[in-house]
C-alpha cells in the first residue's frame, strides 16, 4: 500500500514551525525589554563618564541577546525547516517511484539533497519542480544559508558573493551578510517557511493529478 502525505498534513507540520517561531520571537523580545529595564535601572543616578562607561560594559551583553542569540535560535528554527523541506521531497519521490513502478530510485541519481530530489522529479518523472524558478533560487540561497549554520558557525566560506548579489538584487531585509557571517533577523524564518511551503503543497497537488491521470487510463 502506498501512503501519500497530504497538503493538510504538510501545513499541520509548518503551522508547528510558525507557532515555534512566534514563541521564540516573544522570548526574544521579553529578554531584550528585561535586559533593557534591568541596566536602566542601575544607570539611574549615574552621570557623565560614569554613566558611559557602565553603558559600554553593559553593550557586549546586549550584542549577545540583540544579535547573537537571535541569530542562533533562529538558525535551529530554520534548520529544522530546511530539514522538513529535504524529508517531504523525499518521501514524495518515494512514494512517487512506488506508485509508477519505476525502477530508478532516488538514491540511484547524482547529487545530495534537496538538489538530487528536484533532480530525480524533473529528469525522471519530467515533473516541472517548482514551477517558480524564482522560489528555488531562493530556495538555493537558503541551503547555503543552512549550510553555513550547520557546518561552519554562521560562517559563508565558498558562496559569499552570491549571497551578496541576491541580497542586493533582491533587496531583502530578513538577513544580512556581516563579513563572511550570516545574521538573521526577525522576519527570516517566516519568510523561508512561506518559501517552501507553497513548493512543498504544489508538489502535492501535481503528483495528485498524475496518480489521478494514470488511475482513468488504466
Amino acid at each position: 500500500m502506498i501512503i501519500w502525505i497530504s497538503p493538510q498534513e504538510i501545513l499541520k507540520e509548518i503551522e508547528y514551525l510558525r507557532d515555534y517561531e512566534i514563541f521564540i520571537e516573544k522570548f526574544l523580545q521579553e529578554k531584550i525589554e528585561e535586559f533593557n529595564t534591568s541596566v536602566n535601572k542601575r544607570a539611574m543616578g549615574m552621570e557623565g563618564e560614569e554613566k558611559e562607561q557602565f553603558l559600554e560594559w553593559n553593550s557586549e551583553e546586549y550584542f549577545e541577546l540583540s544579535e547573537e542569540l537571535p541569530t542562533r535560535l533562529r538558525g535551529s528554527i530554520f534548520i529544522t525547516t530546511m530539514s522538513l523541506f529535504e524529508f517531504r521531497l523525499n518521501d514524495l519521490c518515494g512514494s512517487l517511484q512506488a506508485f509508477k513502478k519505476e525502477k530508478l530510485s532516488l538514491n540511484d541519481v547524482a547529487g545530495k539533497g534537496i538538489y538530487r530530489a528536484k533532480k530525480y522529479l524533473n529528469k525522471v518523472f519530467e515533473i516541472n519542480f517548482p514551477n517558480n524558478p524564482s522560489l528555488w533560487e531562493t530556495i538555493d540561497i537558503y541551503q547555503t544559508i543552512r549550510n553555513a549554520l550547520v557546518h561552519n558557525e554562521g560562517f559563508v566560506t565558498q558562496d559569499v558573493d552570491k549571497i551578496q548579489k541576491y541580497i542586493e538584487k533582491s533587496k531583502v531585509f530578513s538577513f544580512q551578510l556581516r563579513g563572511s557571517r550570516i545574521i538573521l533577523k526577525e522576519s527570516f524564518v517566516g519568510e523561508a517557511i512561506d518559501t517552501i511551503q507553497p513548493c512543498l503543497i504544489q508538489l502535492c497537488d501535481d503528483l495528485k493529478n498524475l496518480c489521478d491521470v494514470s488511475k482513468k487510463s488504466h
